[in-house]
């Protein structure tokens, strides 16, 4: 009879080992799981000092003025006036409407009288000489000092009266004269100016004569009469003793038969 005894538990024990293999196997070749993310927990942070109202100091702002926008109109284009010159009056003296100027005759005759127009023109009666210089210009020569006008002399010193020849201009046919540069016209020798060698401080009663090519110029110092010339009326030459002019009065030089006057 045979024997089965010894031969299941070989096959039992055989099964056993197999499945206990494939188990091994698949154990060894199956993924690692992917590990979950945690959040973590962040502890929040508790002050554990009370809470407290803070006070935030506002400065005020300074009073300034805002300014008020000017409102700029569109540019246009503004129109020129046209500017209509007024007739220039006629400079000069003439006589009332309806009337003529008197003659000397008629004067002598006690027809006409002399009437003043302007009572000061700006000259001192009498002690001028005036030429006319074209158009409505006139020039006037006169002495004058610092007393009388403010005029320096040519070294920038005030003159003394009676004083040196300036020059007046009148624009207005004599109306009014002006001295536009009070300074001696006569320049002196040299600086300071002298009384007998310039003769700076009594030029006095200047009379003056224009001819084309020259002007000519007599004036009085210490009863003598002195010559001056220049081109132009404004640059003059150095003086020039007139002879037989000096003081006059009878006792000092004496006089010729028709000199004579009152005596």
């Amino acid at each position: 009879m045979p024997r089965y005894t010894s031969s299941f538990p070989v096959r039992v024990v055989f099964l056993f080992f197999a499945l206990l293999s494939g188990y091994a196997l698949l154990t060894g070749c199956a993924a690692q799981p992917m590990p979950e993310a945690t959040a973590t927990a962040v502890p929040l942070t508790t002050s554990t000092q009370p809470a407290t109202a803070t006070t935030v100091a506002v400065s005020p702002s300074a009073n300034v003025a805002t300014a008020v926008p000017t409102f700029a109109p569109p540019a246009t284009a503004t129109p020129v006036p046209t500017i209509t010159p007024s007739p220039t009056p006629a400079l000069g003296f003439y006589p009332p409407a309806g009337r003529e100027f008197a003659t000397l005759a008629e004067f002598w005759e006690g027809r006409a009288e002399w009437l003043l127009e302007i009572p000061d023109t700006g000259l001192p009666i009498g002690e001028s000489d005036t030429v006319y210089r074209g158009e409505y210009e006139l020039w006037s020569y006169l002495h004058a000092s610092d007393q009388s006008a403010g005029v320096v002399d040519q070294c920038g010193d005030p003159v003394a009266f009676p004083g040196c020849t300036t020059r007046w201009i009148s624009l207005d046919a004599g109306q009014t004269f002006t001295l536009t540069e009070p300074v001696c016209l006569f320049a002196c020798t040299s600086c300071p100016c002298e009384h007998l060698r310039d003769q700076i401080d009594q030029q006095q009663y200047p009379r003056v004569f224009f001819t084309p090519e020259e002007a000519y110029l007599v004036y009085e110092f210490g009863a003598y009469n002195y010559l001056r010339t220049s081109p132009d009326g404004l640059a003059w030459s150095d003086k020039t003793h007139i002879d037989g002019t000096w003081i006059w009065t009878y006792p000092y030089g004496g006089c010729a038969p028709d000199e004579l006057s009152g005596l």
